[in-house]
């Protein structure tokens, strides 16, 4: 492999105490969870990316809140055995929670952000923004995405209330960094975005204003987007550019359900997926 930055992924760990539901083994997925911590760490990562669904959640009553703060306690103390450094995104299973109080939990400093890890830039999306979940009634955004939500129902298969979107202020921001890039970009989300690497009804609101704000890419450099919430996983490739969904480690993955990719920062995007 190069000698280039090594990233960790993380996808739909999804824990909670519940029993097994079709594919998802939610209790066990702690202890695959644990697994992976150790594989990551074994591999050596720079970064670890955890791309969403931390839990499952068990509703918005106050019941089912504190449940789900207890569940994901116990997730964030198996993350903080990891060696290398950690950033969230939001998943829609995580927005049982207030948005507020998730992002606090989770140490968030935006909905969405850039870093560098060791000159690889890499952009962190949030497409749960555009979303009723976790928002309080009275929101603008809420009133909006359930407008959106009734206005398609029923038309778009991705018109269900645990997709989400980015909207206008995120994808103009995307397209800002994408055109100012310098060199190859990992952009990662919880929701998919190309038709390729996901099932339809698991790809965001507004997937095709994603990929049009990163059309122009792959002129000038490489890139590669990564997301999890369709649990079985998938990948396109065009061109230089790749897209990845992660398979979630709570219907029962691979430890870790995890790749770790080494990135020469300008050549191709390499992949090992755990066995």
């Amino acid at each position: 492999m190069s000698g280039g930055p090594r990233i960790g992924l993380l996808a739909d760990i999804q824990f909670g105490d519940l029993p097994d539901r079709g594919s998802c083994r939610f209790r066990s997925s702690l202890d695959r969870l644990s697994e992976a911590v150790e594989g990551l760490n074994r591999a050596g990562c720079d970064l670890v990316l955890q791309l969403g669904d931390l839990v499952e959640g068990h509703g918005d009553t106050e019941e089912g809140r504190s449940r789900t703060r207890g569940d994901l306690g116990q997730v964030l103390t198996v993350l903080e055995r990891l060696e290398a450094p950690v950033e969230h995104l939001v998943g829609n299973h995580c927005l049982s929670l207030p948005r507020a109080e998730l992002e606090d939990r989770l140490g968030l400093a935006a909905p969405w952000r850039a870093l560098e890890v060791r000159g690889l830039r890499v952009l962190l999306l949030d497409s749960c923004w555009f979303s009723p979940l976790g928002r309080a009634a009275g929101d603008p955004i809420r009133a909006e995405a359930e407008a959106w939500l009734d206005a398609w129902r029923g038309r778009l298969p991705r018109a269900l209330v645990w997709n989400g979107g980015f909207g206008p202020a995120q994808l103009a921001w995307l397209a800002q960094q994408v055109a100012s890039a310098s060199g190859p970009l990992l952009v990662a989300s919880h929701h998919p975005v190309h038709p390729g690497s996901a099932r339809e009804a698991f790809l965001a609101w507004d997937h095709e204003g994603a990929l049009e704000a990163v059309a122009g890419c792959a002129a000038r450099h490489r890139l590669a987007w990564v997301a999890g919430h369709d649990h079985r996983g998938g990948v396109w490739t065009e061109g230089p550019d790749s897209f990845r969904t992660v398979p979630g480690l709570v219907a029962g993955a691979a430890p870790g359900a995890l790749a770790v990719s080494d990135l020469d920062g300008f050549s191709l995007l390499e992949w090992a997926w755990s066995e």
